[in-house]
């Protein structure tokens, strides 16, 4: 078992925002596991658009996409371009590939931050309802045990809402 250790880093230029690196020690030393952004209010996992941040941060990373399973609950609804539906449980290639395939449509490659999504994002409703679900591209959320999750990825839906890459848009429809 590898250990574990958090370290917590304001940056001058936002002092206010606060952000935490989750380090774990492996044969090589200490590397960065994960970090895990925070605001005066922190992160919750009842805001959607906050939820919806996160995926997509993953998203934007291909060294990072396997960590978006952090909010999928499993078994995943996965669906092809051509409508076809299937069940997906936690570590299935299928949805590492599916994700692959969000990373290189929504963004032109790695270190692209030029892509924001944020302002599409819904925002939460005064009253969260158990089971409200809510479709941001090809992605569908749902609230249940009091937090968002990812419980289907559609890629019928793929480009709807946000812009997508052309050639990856073609590829989305030949897959399956």
């Amino acid at each position: 078992m590898a250990a574990r250790q958090a370290l917590a880093v304001s940056l001058p230029a936002r002092p206010h925002r606060k952000l935490r690196y989750l380090l774990v020690r492996d044969a090589a030393g200490w590397r960065v596991d994960d970090v895990i952004g925070g605001d005066e209010k922190g992160f919750s996992a009842r805001d959607v658009s906050a939820v919806l941040t996160w995926v997509f941060v993953h998203l934007s990373q291909a060294d990072m996409v396997d960590r978006v399973d952090r909010f999928v609950a499993f078994p995943l609804q996965l669906c092809g371009p051509s409508g076809g539906c299937q069940s997906v449980p936690k570590n299935d290639a299928r949805l590492v590939s599916t994700l692959g395939l969000l990373h290189r449509a929504y963004y032109r490659g790695d270190e692209d931050d030029s892509r924001k999504w944020s302002p599409l994002f819904p925002k939460n409703s005064e009253i969260l309802i158990e089971g409200t679900t809510v479709q941001m591209d090809a992605l569908e959320l749902t609230l249940q045990g009091k937090a968002w999750w990812v419980m289907k990825i559609d890629l019928r839906a793929l480009g709807r809402t946000i812009p997508v890459n052309g050639v990856s848009r073609r590829i989305a429809h030949q897959s399956s």
